[in-house]
Formats: structure tokens, sequence, C-alpha cells
């Protein structure tokens, strides 16, 4: 078995992958294809005295065959550790969470911020009636009025969420798109969608 791992929303997961299934020959897999790598390495740490000199480990049903090399002669000894082997299905363990979430850098913080300031400059333009519409918006800026209606409720946004989007802790995943569909018209439910993890 070859160590792989799979990252999945943050969090890393180790395992043990069959060489067989790595080299596409399933039918060589035998009965255990993968197994969780903190479960083999717990076992293999409670069984054997010294890490250095191990050779290879065996994964069988009911124990792990742990190779090791002898410091004086560099003769191959075994041991049999114990070791409850149960398939596992889809359940996982974590082998690293994030304590901090991944936060917006500022190359990916700056065209949001200039949106926001633009969809504030049309709200004001429109509230002070210096457009008659969107459709003037539109047609001064060179883009579609639907796009103006798209982005016009980012005027309307949190003063928390854009002050977390420019001090950097607002979330990596935080986009144009994301904040400018079905926006809540309350700033705490925005806040709740966007900043609260």
């Amino acid at each position: 078995m070859s160590p792989s791992h799979a990252r999945k929303a943050g969090a890393r997961y180790r395992y043990y992958v069959s060489q067989a299934l790595i080299q596409h020959r399933k039918a060589e897999a035998g009965s255990i294809a993968r197994v969780s790598a903190p479960e083999i390495e717990a076992a293999v740490l409670a069984g054997c005295p010294s890490l250095a000199a191990i050779a290879r480990v065996t994964l069988c049903r009911d124990c792990l065959l742990v190779e090791f090399r002898s410091p004086a002669d560099s003769t191959l000894s075994t041991i049999r550790v114990p070791f409850a082997w149960q398939p596992q299905g889809r359940r996982k363990g974590i082998a690293h969470e994030p304590t901090q979430k991944p936060r917006l850098d500022h190359d990916a913080a700056e065209p949001i911020l200039t949106q926001i300031a633009q969809a504030r400059r049309w709200m004001k333009e429109l509230i002070d009636g210096a457009v008659a519409s969107t459709d003037e918006i539109a047609l001064r800026e060179g883009v579609g009025e639907r796009n103006i209606r798209k982005l016009l409720p980012l005027a309307c946004l949190s003063p928390n969420i854009i002050r977390a989007i420019a001090d950097g802790t607002a979330p990596a995943n935080l986009t144009i798109t994301r904040l400018s569909v079905a926006l809540p018209h309350d700033w705490s439910s925005q806040e709740q969608r966007f900043l609260v993890h």
C-alpha cells in the first residue's frame, strides 16, 4: 500500500491505497483496497519499539505484519501486531482541519470593492435624479441593463461585510456573483450568509 491523501472543504484526509489499484490492476487489489492512515499508524506505533528500523508493513484482515531490520546485522525480522481492520465505507478520519478558514486576499478583494463603490455611485445618481433609469446607466457604461440591475443591490451591502472585504477577514469564497445573487435586504441576514461560517 502507498500513502495518499485527499482534501475536502479544507480538511486533509490521509489513507493508504493498494498498489494494485494505483496501477489499475483491480483484480489483484485483494480485499482491502484502502485504509485510514491514522488507524494503521497508531497500531504500528503501539506495537513497534523503533520506527527507524521498519522496512515494510503488510496489512492483513486481523493483524499488521511489520518487517524491520536489525541494526546490528541488517537481517529482516517480522512481528505480528494485532489490528482489527473493519471496512469503514465512506467514513474517513480527518488528519488536519485548519483552525482558520481561508480568507479573501487583496487581489480578489480589490475588484469586489471597486464594484461596490460603482454600485453606490449608481444608486446615488438614481436617488439624486442625475440619471432617469438603469437603462441610462447601462447605455453610459456600455453594459447591459440587466447587469446594472444585478449589481445595484451591492450599494446596500452591510458596512461590516465591506469592512471584512477591505481588511482581509472575509471568507475566500466571497465573490461579486455570490454577493449579488438574492442579496437579503437586512444587514444582519447578509452578515449571517456571508461572514458566519
